[in-house]
């Protein structure tokens, strides 16, 4: 649906609201026409299950990451993209 914004609002874009089953509340300002609309997307559901490489690589990344925040917490300094390659390393090695 096309919507007027109040004065002082000039575009609104991404996402508004998450509605509990999934739905989501979009804005969309298109630059061409300066119009803005809302609208409903439902969620998307996956047609295929994941493969086992699939799975294998959420549960690494899971791991990391987990790893890597609780390295941070700990009191290392260092940036997180270098703590990331050092953990997934050790963990490949493994």
């Amino acid at each position: 649906m096309n919507v007027e914004l109040m004065k002082g609002i000039a575009s609104a874009s991404g996402t508004v609201s998450r509605f509990r089953d999934g739905r989501v509340l979009v804005a969309r300002t298109y630059k061409r026409t300066g119009k803005t609309c809302f609208y409903v997307v439902d969620p998307r559901r996956r047609r295929t299950k994941p493969t086992p490489s699939e799975i294998k690589a959420r549960s690494t990344f899971g791991a990391v990451a987990s790893e890597v925040s609780r390295r941070m917490k700990n009191g290392d300094t260092r940036p997180r993209s270098e703590i990331w390659k050092e953990v997934a390393k050790e963990l490949r090695d493994e």
